[in-house]
Order: structure tokens, then sequence, then C-alpha cells
């Protein structure tokens, strides 16, 4: 299955701005996130679409593919969507990296894949196990509950499934990378938001409130995404342990 991986990277962050040039142990931190998608053999081709010329600019020197795209778009599906309507190439496979997760890795990248050798599989993500309350409880961390195939039942900032017993987490954390078929990413970005998506700010319920299947495979590797200064020294210090190892 012929393969891209589209990293949308904005610079205008309300929560953190110029995020994807910040530095995380002396590199931006979008080039963190290419790096870790070049690890995965399977990725035939990868685009960082921005709005902004720096990060343009930040990618190419880092001798990678980057492409200029409108600063109107309201999500990043938009972008990849425009991204992808500029390429000449067709790909089967469309993966949607979020520009801000540097501990991206081989892993995440073939698990996002993996799915789709089921042909009815038209989308993807990845979830993690919550080991803690805190994690539970952090509306900043999404949470996703699945069925006993694998496929995604819901996606909240709230506390889901309800713990009603101490120490007992069957809970996974949403881990926000997805992989579509062209034709249905296409089908996707043409719909116009839903009510849950509005309520909760999920991009991706949109695909469940139209009666869609999302496969979610579970994955090991820890991640940092980084959405305030915070984050940042957390990501720094995870890659150093990772790097380390």
């Amino acid at each position: 299955m012929k393969t891209i991986a589209v990293i949308p990277a904005r610079r205008g962050s309300t929560r953190l701005p110029d995020k994807p040039l910040l530095p995380v142990n002396g590199k931006p931190l979008i080039c963190h996130v290419i790096e870790g998608v070049k690890s995965a053999a399977a990725v035939d081709r990868i685009i960082t679409a921005t709005d902004c010329r720096d990060i343009y600019k930040t990618v190419q020197e880092h001798g990678s593919e980057a492409v200029l795209t409108s600063s109107r778009h309201k999500t990043g599906t938009d972008r990849i969507c425009e991204a992808l309507a500029a390429l000449t190439e067709k790909y089967e496979i469309i993966l949607n990296i979020q520009g801000d997760e540097p501990l991206v890795n081989r892993e995440m990248v073939t698990a996002l894949i993996k799915p789709f050798k089921d042909k009815d599989t038209v989308m993807s993500t990845l979830k993690r196990k919550i080991k803690n309350r805190d994690e539970l409880d952090n509306p900043n961390i999404v949470k996703v509950v699945s069925d006993k195939y694998n496929n995604a039942l819901y996606f909240s900032r709230a506390p889901v499934p309800c713990i009603r017993r101490e120490n007992f987490f069957p809970a996974f954390r949403h881990i926000g990378m997805y992989g579509f078929t062209y034709d249905f990413l296409l089908q996707y970005a043409a719909w116009q938001q839903t009510t849950l998506e509005q309520c909760e700010s999920l991009e991706q319920l949109r695909v469940l409130e139209n009666g869609y299947k999302i496969a979610v495979t579970e994955i090991e590797s820890e991640t940092v995404d980084v959405n305030v200064a915070a984050d940042l020294k957390l990501a720094a210090a995870a890659l150093k342990k990772r790097d380390s190892d």
C-alpha cells in the first residue's frame, strides 16, 4: 500500500505560540516529529503542511519536504487535503501525524498502517493504557473507549469509562495520530461538523456520528503531546531517556 505521512503544522497555537519551531534538546519540535516518522520504512513520502514560511524553511533546511497551505483552515484535516491536492502522485493510505508529537516512532507509524490489511478499514488511530487517576481526570488527555473488535465506541475529554473500583483502570489514552484511505479522507473532510464533535472539540467524533468505524490499535510507547510550555520539558526528558536506553 502506497503510503504518505502528512504533518500539519501551524504557527498560531493559542496555548503555545510558535510551537513547531520551539527547541527541544537543541532541535525544533517539528524536526523531531519528522525524524520519528522517517524511522518507519513503510512510509513512502513525508510532507509537512504549514501556513508559516518559517516552518516551511525550517523543514526544508532539515532535508524534508514541505508545502505551504492556507492560514484559514479550521482543522488539520483540511490542511492535509489542500497539501494532497497539490501533488501529482496519488497514495492509497494517508497518515495524519500531529506536529506536536515529538516521540512518534516506528511502532506508532506501523500500528497506524497495519489495520488497512483488512480491506474494510477506512480509518485507524492509536491508544495507550492509562495508569493513574490524574491521567484519567485530565481534560487535556483524550480518552477512547473501544469494543472487543478494537473499533472506537467513543472519544472524550471526560474520564471514561467511569471507574467504580479503586486501582482498576480499564481506560485508554487516545494518541492523536490517524490513518485514512485516500477516498475516505476526502469524504470525511467534506462533511459538516457534528454535534458531539463541537461539544467535545474532537474532530474524530464526526466519523462515529456518521456511522463509520475507526480501528484502534494499542501501543506501549510513551508519548508526550506538546500543548503548553511545561510539556516541552517533559518531551525533552523523554527524548533524552529514549536515546540513552
